[in-house]
């Protein structure tokens, strides 16, 4: 966000024009948008007129246009603290944190003692992950706005986060007390629950903000997740359709007809990414059943992914993200696949491996490959975190420090996949990183067939080991994220994979000693094949 100027220091960016909007418009729009634009000059009076225009901008949909008249409005007008708001309303909705933050220190200390500005960067901070800082600002904000339920509410969510469940429930009935038809306060008692693992009270908080508003999307979403996790698969994928319907996640379509299970002999067929890259790689397993309907499938993933599908058998082409897409009949996420071919969890099978990446160019690696092919000691790969920006990481990965008792059986050559994070723990970082020369999931997946084990936190490195049908050990937070069930130490979805668990939040030295036992027995015996238990 550019520093506000005063009139006549010079601007920071060309301010918003009637062009621009005529640009942009259809004719009537423009024609009604123009009789709201300001008159010059433009630092004249106040910033009432930017203020409506950036509104009525935004609910036409001309969200860029939106923000340019706020960054208008505060080049002309620096001290006008509603544009700051406004500007932070557009900022939150495309993720841009540290561009919330910067205006809304600005307008705090325009107007210090605010407790709605205060709340506001608690929230950033909060969808930062920086949650010491999130905490302070919502106290502070609550000593200003002590009657306040929202801020008991995101008082509650933040403490969550850091795994203080007595405060959150302290708050979230402080808040109750001040607003007790509250959906969202019921909503986050469900997220405390779940957080808690306690799937039917969880439930009761959920039922409890649907008899408030029956259509409370978050409340919806988090049925969908409880019944997923505790195996009611069906009714959990239904309910997980309303992720669209959250105004805090943002997924752009494309334009068309979606598939609602229409026959598919001869149609052509988009399935788009959606979430992350494992999700990608775990549920592309059912486009084998679009393929075997008559579907032509075309793919669209990010581009690291296009290595892995690129010729496979079930498409008709790969398409990165972001290049035009073809001509196409209908489209459907991947994560909504589920819906039509996971009607049990026994549905999750299938053979694996069902990736059959290109062999890779790769010279660093491919002489990696021969330096293992020579070992005479079983390769094995470590990967204890995942990207710092998932929503979940601050539960899912470990402290590097954690890891180190693993790598002190010298049975095994241990192999890293750490990116962007530099290793700093002596015991570790003297062993290669293979993510160093790793160009794309080609490559990665090209290394895993070589590896003997990975052992993963819940990231993507373990689905993609999983599709491949090599061994894989996940190590898994409490509560596990919804696909991974409750108890059971393997998953329908990977014959391959063994789950170690958390028992409790946050016990992640007892998961340790229990795969460094699993370790030492896999290897002392010399049985390096993967571990399986019967299957219901």
């Amino acid at each position: 966000m550019p520093t506000p100027n005063k009139p006549g220091t010079g601007p920071a960016l060309r301010p918003l024009s009637l062009a621009d909007i005529t640009a942009a418009c259809t004719p009537a729009e423009a024609e009604e948008l123009s009789r709201l634009f300001p008159p010059e000059p433009f630092s004249a009076g106040g910033g009432e007129d930017w203020l409506r225009l950036a509104k009525s901008l935004q609910s036409r949909g001309y969200e860029d246009l939106a923000l340019k008249a706020c960054r208008t409005c505060l080049q002309f007008h620096p001290t006008f603290v509603p544009a700051y708001l406004e500007l932070t309303e557009i900022l939150f909705r495309r993720k841009r944190w540290d561009q919330a933050i910067q205006g809304l220190e600005i307008a705090n200390r325009l107007l210090p003692g605010n407790g709605k500005l205060e709340g506001k960067l608690a929230l950033a901070y909060h969808y930062r992950q920086e949650y010491g800082k999130a905490q302070r600002w919502i106290h502070q904000a609550i000593t200003h706005e002590p009657d306040n339920p929202e801020l008991y509410n995101l008082l509650g969510l933040i403490a969550i986060k850091q795994g203080q469940f007595e405060v959150a429930e302290i708050a979230l009935k402080k808040g109750l007390a001040l607003a007790p038809d509250s959906p969202r306060l019921y909503d986050t008692l469900a997220s405390l629950a779940i957080n808690r693992g306690e799937w039917d009270p969880a439930l009761h908080y959920t039922n409890r903000a649907l008899s408030l508003v029956p259509d409370f999307p978050e409340s919806l979403l988090k049925q969908a997740i409880i019944y997923l996790t505790t195996g009611q698969v069906r009714r959990g994928w239904e309910l997980y359709e309303h992720r669209f319907e959250l105004n805090s996640i943002t997924i752009r379509k494309p334009p068309g007809s979606e598939w609602k299970g229409e026959n598919l002999r001869g149609t052509r067929l988009l399935v788009w990414m959606e979430q992350g890259l494992g999700d990608a790689i775990q549920y592309f397993r059912y486009v084998k059943a679009l393929h075997s309907r008559g579907a032509r499938v075309s793919l669209v993933v990010r581009k690291p992914l296009v290595p892995l599908f690129r010729n496979h058998p079930w498409l008709d082409r790969v398409i990165p993200e972001q290049e035009p897409l073809p001509v196409y009949d209908f489209h459907l996420s991947v994560m909504s696949l589920p819906r039509f071919f996971e009607s049990d969890v026994r549905a999750r099978r299938v053979e694996v491996p069902y990736l059959f990446p290109e062999e890779s160019t790769n010279g660093d690696l491919l002489s990696l490959i021969q330096q293992l092919k020579a070992e005479n000691r079983p390769t094995v790969g470590l990967a204890w975190s995942g990207n710092p920006d998932h929503r979940n990481d601050h539960n899912r990965s470990l402290k590097e420090s954690l890891v180190a008792p693993l790598v002190e059986f010298n049975r095994c050559r241990f192999l890293l996949f750490q990116f962007d994070r530099e290793i700093l723990t002596p015991a570790l970082n003297r062993f290669p990183n293979a993510a160093e020369i790793l160009g794309h999931y080609g490559d990665t997946a090209a290394l895993l067939q070589h590896l003997d084990l990975l052992i993963s936190v819940d990231t993507s490195i373990c689905h993609l080991a999983g599709a491949l049908g090599r061994p894989v050990w996940v190590l898994l937070p409490f509560p596990p994220d919804f696909r991974w069930g409750l108890d059971q130490s393997t998953t329908e979805y990977y014959p391959t994979m063994r789950l170690f668990r958390q028992r409790k939040r946050g016990d992640w030295p007892t998961v340790i000693r229990e795969v460094k036992q699993a370790l030492e027995h896999r290897y002392s015996t010399g049985d390096s094949c993967s571990h399986e238990e019967p299957r219901d």
